[in-house]
């Protein structure tokens, strides 16, 4: 019975550490951002971001699409540690600048909470020269 009872623990708290959704997941998270937990604006859906790979044309168009209206636009994303454990990021742009809030919930290793940090323009996501942490 206490074995039966350990897998199942242990079977739960590999999911919530790896979840299928991680952006869903990190949505859901008690210490989520407003902002993330409850999307406004235009929904510029994932991007695929690296330092060597800029935002596409179409994520770009999306969000010029929302700042030329005076809108909000969102971004999310998952990056993966070296173990593979996913770490959601979301971007929100508006005419003022870029808001960017990464979750380390789901690092087995980290220490999870949210870091967050600001680019003056979207352009530069991830970690282009107008990006650094915020105040």
């Amino acid at each position: 019975m206490l074995l039966a009872a350990a897998l199942a623990l242990t079977g739960c708290s590999s999911l919530a550490a790896n979840p299928n959704d991680p952006v869903a997941a990190a949505r859901g998270l008690s210490d989520a951002p407003t902002w993330v937990a409850h999307r406004t604006g235009h929904d510029c859906g994932g991007a695929e971001l690296s330092q060597s790979k800029p935002l596409s044309a179409k994520t770009t168009a999306c969000v010029t699409a929302a700042q030329q209206s005076s809108d909000v636009a969102t971004l999310a994303w998952v990056t993966r540690t070296t173990e593979g454990d996913p770490t959601p990021t979301f971007a929100r742009i508006t005419t003022r600048g870029t808001t960017v809030s990464t979750t380390a919930a789901f690092d087995q290793y980290g220490g999870g909470g949210w870091s967050t940090s600001t680019c003056a323009d979207f352009r530069d996501l991830p970690n282009g020269p107008s990006c650094g942490d915020a105040g």
